[in-house]
């Protein structure tokens, strides 16, 4: 029996990581936003991103607070810093016809 408690533990855990992807969700201003970020323009510098937060319209504010944490994410992963030099920022971004908030910036290593 005693084996059969680590083996279970495990099996849960695999379940849950199965049933959520691997991928962390967190509720901004009590809504949950797919948020993607990427470079511009890969080939010439990974520094410069865009972040899309889609369904913008359910909060603007929370929009705006999940694209700057997904932004965030982005320059830590590929900077190891959270500096970040807005071009087109949270509090400047607006909502897209297509119900997108774009923001773009530049880590700042």
């Amino acid at each position: 029996m005693e084996k059969a408690i680590p083996v279970l533990a495990l099996a849960l855990a695999g379940l849950l990581a199965a049933c959520s992807g691997g991928a962390e969700r967190y509720p901004f201003n009590g809504a949950y936003f797919d948020a993607k970020a990427g470079p511009v323009d890969k080939k010439q510098t990974r520094a410069v991103f865009f972040v899309n937060v889609a369904q913008a319209s359910q909060s603007l504010e929370g929009a705006r607070r999940a694209g700057e944490y997904e932004a965030t994410r982005y320059c830590i992963e590929h900077y190891g810093t959270s500096d970040i030099l807005w071009s087109a920022g949270p509090e400047t971004a607006g909502i897209s016809e297509a119900d997108v908030l774009t923001l773009q910036g530049a880590c700042d290593p």
